[in-house]
């Protein structure tokens, strides 16, 4: 059997494990993919495959697992919420809307930012993804997105401070 139809066969279940674990639907999807994709990776493995066909413990396992891995990190980012809906407002001039960006915030993200930290500060600020789910966007893993994204924000304060200075 294939990994497409051992996924298509178990989805509802990993789904149903996943929401009794979160307590959320969108926590429970985002656990479910995570643990899809720690299933796809570790399929080639015949023994590790035969073990996910055979057990629902194991997938259980790696479904614990996989939701706690992704949930590592945001706990320091929840500490910062406050923070970064203050930085959205000053980000959008308190409209919510790339359009509305104030001038010089836009030429910092331009200037400032490489791609990949302008696409987490795009999707974090103004689509409203969380920076996991904006991190797997963009092809990030594991905590790479909380450090693109906070290494982002510093670059702007550093790039605004110093043209508050010039200006």
């Amino acid at each position: 059997m294939g990994f497409a139809v051992w996924a298509a066969e178990n989805t509802n279940w990993i789904l149903r494990e996943s929401y009794f674990l979160t307590g959320s639907r969108s926590l429970a999807e985002d656990a479910a993919q995570n643990a899809f994709e720690k299933i796809f990776k570790a399929w080639p493995d015949d023994e590790k495959r035969n073990t996910i066909q055979q057990s629902r413990g194991y997938v259980s396992a790696i479904i614990r697992n996989a939701h706690s891995d992704y949930h590592k990190v945001p706990s320091r980012s929840n500490r910062n919420e406050q923070a970064l809906d203050a930085t959205e407002n000053i980000l959008t001039g308190g409209a919510g809307d790339p359009e509305s960006l104030v001038p010089s915030v836009r030429e910092a993200i331009l200037n400032a930012l490489d791609e990949t930290e302008s696409q987490m500060v795009y999707l974090v600020h103004y689509e409203g993804h969380s920076i996991g789910k904006a991190g797997a966007m963009i092809g990030l893993e594991a905590q790479q997105p909380y450090r693109v994204h906070a290494r982002a924000l510093k670059k702007l304060k550093i790039y605004l401070e110093g043209s508050e200075e010039e200006g």
